[in-house]
């Protein structure tokens, strides 16, 4: 009976939530958009701090100021690296589609016989392959998305 016990007192403290724990969740340092009003346009920059009543940047390009109060706020978002896994896996599904079909353009392409139309037909697997290589990478180094920051309360 104690570890249920123990397990609802955990889900009710992990739900339960203030804006401390709200604001925690964008770190120092972090690329943060936000809107001021409906249609305007939106400004991006390195947070220096987030609080319950205000946002404070480091650098803005297109702000007019660094100190930002939370009621003028209308959209908050941070710039967050997606995992890492599903990158990869569709840059390499990607790739090896994009790298097949490439091979099997070249070797539907190929006139004339002899032993370089013979060896064409291997052009698909290594262009997969290759593609494969190339779009897992990509995907790796890149990807990021823009989550939204809950309103502080």
């Amino acid at each position: 009976m104690k570890p249920r016990l123990l397990l609802i007192c955990a889900v009710l403290i992990a739900s339960s939530s203030s804006a401390a724990a709200q604001t925690s969740v964008v770190r120092q340092g972090a690329t943060v958009r936000f809107l001021t009003a409906p249609g305007d346009s939106a400004r991006s920059g390195k947070l220096a701090k987030l609080t319950a009543d205000s946002l404070v940047l480091t650098s803005c390009l297109n702000c007019d100021r660094l100190l930002y109060g939370r009621a003028e706020i209308k959209s908050l978002q941070v710039l967050r690296p997606t995992p890492s896994g599903d990158r990869i896996i569709n840059g390499v599904l990607l790739g090896a589609a994009a790298g097949g079909g490439l091979g099997y353009i070249t070797a539907r392409t190929c006139h004339g016989g002899g032993e370089r139309c013979d060896l064409a037909a291997l052009n698909i697997p290594f262009g997969a392959i290759a593609g494969a290589f190339i779009g897992g990478f990509v995907g790796w180094l890149t990807s990021y998305r823009w989550e939204p920051v809950p309103e502080a309360h």
